[in-house]
């Protein structure tokens, strides 16, 4: 192209060459087909043929190389020839207009490298924009163009060099991402550790507020556990926060539990942080702690079961459950010093069952630290046990000495820890086991116990375990009132509201719908003894063990509790002429599941023997065949008696189906004095074995002696033996307990066949006669609802209008 100046001045451009010119929308790269052209001015499509983006972008490509060179004085792609330099305009960026010119002002520079883009895209968009910005330069003012970014010019590299940039780039990548995990790490650890150190000074200020509140005087610690509980769910928000921080606040709250006595809240966090992997030295020791503490409570607990044998399966379980664990927790605790030391190494003696051991190390404990109550009140714990075991095999003056010195521990525990309610409560439930022991002032430790809870209270009014245990000694002192004939109605009562108030506090705790459940039925049978209509406190008592049963269905001693409130419905629907059946069977099928979960019972076989006793009691009274019922109950028994045979209860209630044996072969004209001897050595044996109740095997003696006299009297035979001997025993059982009406009953059941020996004998029968009237109405006195009572006062009068006609005198009222 020339360009002339006219004769008007003006300059005219002229073609001289059209040999690399096209039209747009033509096809091919050139006329020849070959890409052509002066390759130091080519832009990037013209070098690779693609005629499809050539247009007038591609000729400002070629403006800007031209306009480099006038600038620089050299080409923007360096000096080459030929195919090298097409190839450096498809693949090499021009150098940077600066580093061949460095005088060149910026505007200007990026001006020019804006027009020499690879990217058609990115250059001006015609000649006339490229001139416009090259005048806004001149003008000084602001040019449209923008400097490259580095960004783009990586870019722009790594797209000619696609491999290595690939290479570069994915190393760059894992480096950087090493860099930031490893930064992440860092940053992760550090909030890990700030975390856990909010909650370990959480932690330590927990135990600082509750060691502190335990020291003061006896006062209400609410306020103080209301902080700890506060600061527990703190503690709760910072663990969620942090994920690794979960291990540490789980420890911390279950320490907080630990420390609030709620030991199963404890176990189920401590637990929880030992499964998430947080192990450390901390949480082993409160673990140790806390299965410790269930093993104590459980076994206090176990050590109120009447029956030796469940008592002892029972215990049998809790060391598997709790003493184990225990033990294996403790022997990799550490203390932080000699006190504390001293401290674990008594807990793991005492768990072992060494127990002088455990004694020193506690001594040693608490002398180190006078602070330190616990090992006071373990050195207590350790001197129940030892009495607890001295009571088991009859030992009772050394029992004695042994509660005594666990009373002095706890009262010195007392002292120091005025404030912690866990002290009260061992020293309520040692009065417990006291009203266990024979020839002791019952009522005194009833009184004490109840005192001592009431304290305990004090110092924690959410106490469950002082509730329950109140309500324990309640339905215990209703029922050795039941026993001695005074009204236990208030003690039962009391029993009730004490369960409640547990209940209020933790729904779900099983042993105080137990205790509800044993205080209801003896409140039931006190009713059925005085002619009341027990059924309502029968219907509360299935309904607190089916409560007891649901929360823990695996627990032998509800489904036993639950058969023996069954059987008392059953005896009481039998006495009112109702049909016993659906009752009694409910009672077989609890107990066979009692059985079930522990086959060594021997207490649910013993009950299961009654169930089936009081069945063919029944069937004897409505004309059924009872035999097989009786053989049941005697297996049952036998059963009971191979598993114990130092149980004086399973004797006595061995007696029963032979002497109810002995009364349906009566009924038969069969002879009964075989199942009559039988009996008579059952009740004989429970009173060698000195039964608690001695009474009962006086009254029963009694009743088989004039089982044998009935009979003796049919056939004509000396009966003066049997009656001699049946008087006696009703006398020794009404000395024993005059308040109850079946021994008035029995006596004067006996009247009767008295006044027919005397008549056989001759003599006139009148004053036994009218002292069996006499014996009768205070039987009716005592319980007014007995229909036993009422059909042998009848049949006193018919036998007495009998022997009033015989002697030709009138009968009339006697009849009547």
């Amino acid at each position: 192209m020339l360009e002339q100046t006219e004769d008007d001045g003006q300059w005219k451009p002229y073609v001289m060459d059209f040999g690399l010119v096209r039209e747009q929308d033509s096809a091919g790269v050139t006329v020849s087909g070959m890409t052509m052209g002066t390759p130091a001015y080519m832009s990037p499509e013209q070098a690779i043929g693609d005629i499809h983006r050539l247009d007038r972008r591609t000729d400002v490509y070629s403006l800007g190389a031209t306009l480099y060179e006038l600038l620089s004085g050299h080409l923007p792609l360096g000096e080459c020839m030929g195919m090298e330099m097409v190839r450096r305009a498809i693949d090499r960026e021009p150098v940077p207009l600066h580093k061949v010119a460095p005088g060149i002002p910026r505007d200007l520079e990026t001006i020019v490298m804006k027009c020499l883009e690879k990217e058609p895209e990115r250059r001006y968009d015609s000649a006339r924009a490229f001139a416009e910005d090259l005048q806004s330069y001149l003008d000084g003012t602001e040019i449209k163009a923008r400097p490259i970014s580095l960004f783009h010019r990586l870019y722009k590299r790594a797209k000619r060099q696609k491999a290595i940039s690939i290479t570069f780039i994915t190393a760059l990548i894992i480096v950087l991402a090493t860099i930031g995990y490893g930064l992440h790490l860092k940053w992760q650890a550090n909030y890990q550790a700030k975390i856990t150190q909010e909650i370990g000074q959480k932690t330590g200020k927990i135990d600082s507020i509750l060691s502190k509140s335990y020291l003061m005087p006896l006062h209400n610690t609410q306020k103080e556990k209301k902080i700890v509980e506060d600061m527990v769910e703190e503690i709760k928000n910072l663990g969620n926060e942090v994920k690794l921080a979960e291990g540490p606040s789980k420890y911390a709250i279950g320490r907080a539990y630990l420390e609030l006595n709620d030991l199963s809240k404890a176990r189920n966090y401590l637990e929880e942080a030992w499964n998430v992997g947080y192990q450390n030295a901390d949480v082993v020791h409160a673990l140790g702690m806390v299965f410790g503490r269930l093993y104590q409570r459980e076994l206090q607990q176990a050590e109120h079961i009447q029956k030796k044998e469940q008592r002892e399966a029972r215990i049998q379980e809790i060391e598997r459950e709790y003493r184990q664990p225990a033990l294996e927790f403790l022997k990799k605790s550490q203390g932080s010093n000699a006190a504390e030391q001293a401290y674990i190494k008594a807990q793991i003696a005492y768990f072992e069952k060494q127990y002088e051991e455990a004694l020193t190390k506690t001594k040693m404990a608490y002398k180190e630290m006078l602070e330190l109550y616990k090992a006071r009140q373990l050195e207590a714990d350790i001197y129940v046990q030892l009495g607890n075991e001295k009571k088991s095999t009859g030992l009772y003056d050394e029992t004695k000495k042994y509660y005594e010195q666990a009373e002095n521990s706890y009262d010195e525990a007392i002292k120091i820890g005025r404030s912690d309610a866990s002290i009260y409560e061992g020293l309520c439930n040692l009065q417990l086991l006291r009203m266990g022991l024979p020839q002791i002032n019952v009522e005194e430790y009833f009184k004490k116990g109840l005192h001592i809870c009431e304290q305990a209270l004090q110092g924690d009014p959410e106490s469950v375990g002082a509730y329950s245990l109140q309500s324990s000694l309640l339905y215990r002192m209703g029922y050795l009132e039941m026993r001695l004939g005074k009204d236990p109605r208030d003690s039962l009562l009391r029993s009730i509201e004490k369960a409640w108030q547990a209940l209020r506090i933790q729904p779900k705790h099983a042993e105080a719908y137990k205790s509800m459940g044993e205080a209801y039925k003896n409140m039931a049978e006190f009713k059925m003894n005085h002619g009341e209509d027990p059924r309502d406190s029968l219907k509360k008592a299935i309904n607190a063990l089916q409560n007891a049963i649901e929360i823990n269905p695996n627990d032998d001693r509800f489904h036993d509790l639950l058969g023996r409130i069954h059987k008392t419905y059953a005896q009481y629907d039998m006495t009112r002429g109702n049909d016993p059946q659906e009752s009694m069977q409910k009672s077989i099928v609890a107990y066979q599941k009692a059985t079930e979960i522990r086959p060594d019972f021997a207490g649910a076989y013993n009950n299961l023997g009654n169930a089936y006793f009081y069945d063919a009691e029944y069937k004897i009274n409505y004309g059924k065949d009872a035999r097989d019922s009786l053989k049941n109950a005697i297996n049952a028994f036998q059963k009971t008696i191979n598993l114990n045979p130092h149980n004086s209860n399973s004797y006595l209630n061995m007696g029963n189906p032979y002497l109810l044996q002995a009364t349906f072969e009566i009924e038969q004209g069969e002879d009964p004095r075989d199942s009559v001897r039988m009996a008579v050595q059952s009740y004989q044996k429970a009173i060698e074995m000195n039964h608690p109740y001695l009474n009962m095997p006086y009254n029963n003696l009694a009743e088989a002696y004039q089982v044998s006299a009935m009979y003796e009297l049919e056939k004509g035979l000396d009966a003066r033996a049997s009656l001699e001997n049946a008087k006696k025993f009703c006398q020794e059982a009404l000395t024993i307990n005059p308040n109850l009406f079946y021994h008035y009953l029995a006596q004067g059941r006996l009247g009767i066949l008295e006044s027919r020996w005397q008549k056989k004998q001759g003599k006139n029968p009148d004053d036994v006669i009218n002292q069996a009237h006499q014996t009768l109405e205070k039987a009716v006195q005592l319980n007014p609802e007995s229909a036993d009572t009422y059909c042998e006062i009848g049949e006193l009068y018919r036998w007495q209008a009998e022997f009033l006609i015989t002697e030709k005198r009138s009968a009339t009222k006697e009849i009547t």
